[in-house]
């Protein structure tokens, strides 16, 4: 009997700057086993419905906007936060986003071993 592909660890990221977010998304999505979409933090109805389908985890870019986002459900939040240097709060460049890729590699690891 084939063995059926664990579901993809779906990944919500909420932001201000398209750039920013879709960069995100795009990046998290090429890591096998994860579903990343980015959405506009300021479209209270399209950040309601995409948190609506339960994502596992959810990446809010910090803005002055952000600080109205009330996490719903179970999925852990992660706030990133880049300042004029280019620095995340995790103390990565941007630029190497290593950081933020092990978080969405941590969880398909840890959703492959329940």
């Amino acid at each position: 009997m084939a063995s059926h592909p664990s579901p993809k660890a779906r990944v919500l990221v909420l932001y201000d700057h398209a750039l920013l977010g879709e960069g995100l998304a795009s990046l998290l999505s090429a890591e096998p086993g994860v579903r990343a979409v980015a959405i506009n933090g300021r479209d209270s109805a399209a950040r309601a419905a995409a948190l609506g389908s339960h994502p596992d985890l959810v990446i809010v870019e910090e803005t002055e906007h952000a600080q109205s986002y009330e996490p719903s459900g179970s999925a852990p939040v992660v706030f990133v936060r880049v300042d004029a240097s280019g620095e995340c709060p995790l103390g990565k460049p941007l630029g190497d986003p290593e950081a933020i890729v092990a978080l969405a590699r941590g969880l398909v690891e840890a959703r492959a071993a329940s």
